[in-house]
């Protein structure tokens, strides 16, 4: 998950009023019933060496997402089969000092996921590191995490496990612990998961950035990224909660049916300092017996 609660100073010898928001987001949690089904195991076979990956394998119930916001994955050919490589970074600057790791996101929630994991050998001379696992639910609380010492070049049987005790993992993010040469690259063989159990979200919610409004100043953009789960297609409203006095928050397009919106945020001239928490909440435009639940 994004760290979206970082505060920002005012610069050095400005002199307007600012407002700094941090947006978290909330999403929205439907009853949803399903038929159970077998157990899933998720390899790359199917996809061709070369290949970025993005959400190719949604259909089998998981799409990868880029990790720490630029880190992505691009498929190799092993001895062992088909392997995702975590270790292609695009985002300019970003990209000076970043580290190797993997981050998924289900469509719907799990009791248990195991990853086979290896470390891709970069250097002649033999690496060993630790590789950590962690589960997230819906609302981006940990739900429990492993981890295990992998040998880079001895393949990828290295098994790592997470269960818990509600069907309630709905992603998951693998890294390294202790790498400072940057010299982890990390590999995934399969993925496997529990069958579909009855309760899932409908979407999670997130914003990758605060925002500083000044006073009288122009307004500010803060993007929202919707991560659709469970086959949500349906149109997604939205509110913000928190905001500081004389803070106008503007959402757009009003409702959304894709995967992105925008927060507009604007002030007028009587603005004093101050640092807020606002809460972006999410809701469907027609739920069905659903609540809502906010991260914090």
């Amino acid at each position: 998950m994004y760290d979206v609660s970082k505060k920002y100073a005012p610069a050095r010898g400005s002199r307007l009023p600012r407002a700094i928001i941090a947006a978290l987001a909330t999403l929205a949690l439907l009853i949803i019933s399903k038929p159970s089904s077998a157990q899933s195991v998720v390899s790359f076979g199917s996809l061709t060496p070369g290949t970025m990956l993005t959400d190719q394998l949604e259909s089998q119930g998981v799409r990868f997402a880029p990790y720490a916001r630029t880190v992505t994955a691009t498929i190799i050919a092993t001895s062992a089969g088909n392997v995702a490589d975590f270790n292609h970074c695009e985002g300019g600057i970003q990209c000076e000092f970043w580290f190797s790791g993997a981050r998924g996101i289900f469509t719907d929630q799990h009791r248990f996921i195991k990853v086979h994991v290896g470390l891709i050998p970069t250097q002649a001379t033999p690496f060993e590191t630790q590789l950590s696992l962690a589960a997230y639910d819906a609302n981006g609380e940990e739900v429990g995490s492993s981890a295990t010492n992998v040998v880079a070049g001895t393949g990828f049987s290295t098994e790592i496990l997470i269960t818990s005790a509600t069907a309630n993992i709905a992603s998951f993010i693998l890294k390294e612990t202790d790498d400072p040469s940057h010299s982890a690259d990390i590999g995934i063989l399969e993925l496997e998961f529990d069958p579909i159990i009855v309760r899932v979200p409908d979407f999670i919610l997130e914003s990758p950035q605060a925002a500083t409004v000044a006073a009288g100043g122009p307004a500010v953009d803060v993007p929202l990224t919707v991560s659709r789960l469970g086959g949500s297609t349906g149109g997604i409203v939205f509110n913000a909660v928190n905001l500081p006095s004389n803070v106008v928050a503007t959402f757009l397009p009003p409702q959304t049916f894709g995967s992105t919106a925008t927060m507009r945020l604007s002030a007028p001239t009587n603005l004093s300092n101050s640092t807020s928490i606002v809460t972006v909440i999410g809701t469907p435009a027609t739920p069905h017996r659903g609540w809502v639940s906010a991260l914090a």
